[in-house]
This record gives structure tokens, sequence and C-alpha cells, in this order.
């Protein structure tokens, strides 16, 4: 059983406009005898939030948009998911009844679950619009199939930080106070790092990604690195431990 301050996210997309969003999130709130003790702030310039004083936690619309789709991460706190869902289902209509809100980037673009454990979640990452992002080498792939890990949702809400810590450092705000502490993990150099073969260079693995099973005692380690010289993140080696 999750934990009800355990922090939860959920990926949309939305034909709504940022303008929409800041309108009817306050007619959400007011018409919701559930959300009738919350309040709305504009926390910074992509982020909205609903605090409340019956929330487990405040609860954190961060928007951007991408090839001209709006998209909504919402971070909220488990116990707070019925809330969340009917704010949810309230977006999801518009003014003449017709369907506005559809989960597009988990489902379509981004794989939420890969079939062939975590060899074949690295391997979609070589898709679009991964590849933009990331460059997964071969022998990231191959030392992944030793892996027994699941949890490919984990998996992926760390990789999409790392994609996203250039923007963090740069705006700072309350998204980058909250991943403080991960954002400074994930860009720590280690010692002696793996060094692996790369389009006929070597290239040191000097960075690492710690990811803890929520129910068993194994942590998945992706190696990696920032190369310059393609400004991507390449993942060069993975492997798996114990706690």
């Amino acid at each position: 059983m999750k934990h009800p301050y355990q922090l939860s996210h959920r990926e949309l997309g939305t034909s709504l406009t940022a303008a929409d969003l800041r309108r009817l999130l306050p007619q959400i709130i007011t018409a919701e005898r559930v959300l009738n003790d919350c309040w709305m702030v504009d926390d910074a310039s992509h982020t909205l939030a609903i605090h409340g004083l019956d929330l487990h936690g405040s609860i954190h619309f961060i928007h951007y948009t991408w090839e001209g789709k709006l998209y909504l991460t919402i971070e909220f706190r488990q116990g707070d998911q019925a809330k969340v869902m009917r704010i949810i289902e309230e977006l999801a209509i518009s003014g003449d009844g017709e369907k506005e809100l559809s989960l597009w980037p988990r489902a379509e673009k981004i794989p939420v679950r890969a079939t062939n454990g975590v060899a074949g979640f690295l391997q979609e990452l070589r898709k679009e619009p991964f590849k933009d992002h990331l460059i997964v080498t071969g022998s990231a792939i191959e030392s992944a199939r030793e892996c027994t890990w699941e949890g490919d949702d984990l998996l992926l809400q760390d990789l999409y930080l790392l994609t996203e810590i250039p923007a963090l450092l740069k705006n700072g705000g309350w998204n980058a106070a909250m991943h403080q502490t991960r954002i400074e993990q994930l860009c720590r150099v280690w010692p002696e790092p793996k060094v692996i073969s790369f389009r006929g260079r070597k290239l040191a693995l000097s960075r690492r990604m710690y990811i803890p099973h929520p129910e068993f005692d194994s942590v998945l380690c992706l190696h990696f690195t920032y190369d310059v010289a393609s400004g991507k993140h390449v993942i060069g080696y993975v492997e798996e431990g114990e706690k």
C-alpha cells in the first residue's frame, strides 16, 4: 500500500493553453466541494500550485509546450489522488462538452513499460523524441540484459529529471529547490569511472544514477556522462546491485 504522503506524478497532454489552465483551475476549485478550502498560486512562469488545509501536500501543475501542444506534469501526494483525478476530469471537458485532455506523452511518446525489461526500455530511448536528449550505447543495452530489476516508471522519472536539469538550474524556483538533492546526486562526479569506447574514442562514465527498488532489496545503477561534443547525456553501462 502506498503511503498517503508519497510523491506521485501524472503526465498529461492537452489542447488547452496555459492561459486556459490559469483560468479554469480557480473555477474548478470554487465549484468542487472537496476543494473548497483550497486556493491557487502562480509559483513560477511554468508552474501553478494548489494549496489547501485538507491536502497532504501542495498539488503542482508544471506545464511546457512541445510541438505546439501543452503538456502537464502534475505532482501530488498519493493521499490527494482522488482530488487530482477530479481536477483532471474537469479539465478534460471544455465549455461545449468536448473532451480536451488526453494521455499523450506517457502513452505515445514515452515507454512506460518495456516488454523486455531494462534492456528493452533502453532500446526505446533510442527513438524519437528521446534521442534528441540521450544517447544509449550498445554497451548499456548489453549490460542491461543481465538485470532483472523492474520499475521502468521510476527510471523514467529520473531520466526525465536528468534532461530537465539545465533548465532547472537556469530558472531556479520551487521546482529546482524540490529536486535539489537529486540534482546534486546526478551531477556528482565519481572517482574511478567505467570507461567505454564511444565513436572512436574513450569515454569515462563519470556520473551515476542509483535507483532503489521500492519493494525489493535491489538497486539499478546507470553509468553515464554528459558528452560536450554531442550536447547529450550518454548512458554507457547498467548494473544491478543490493541496497
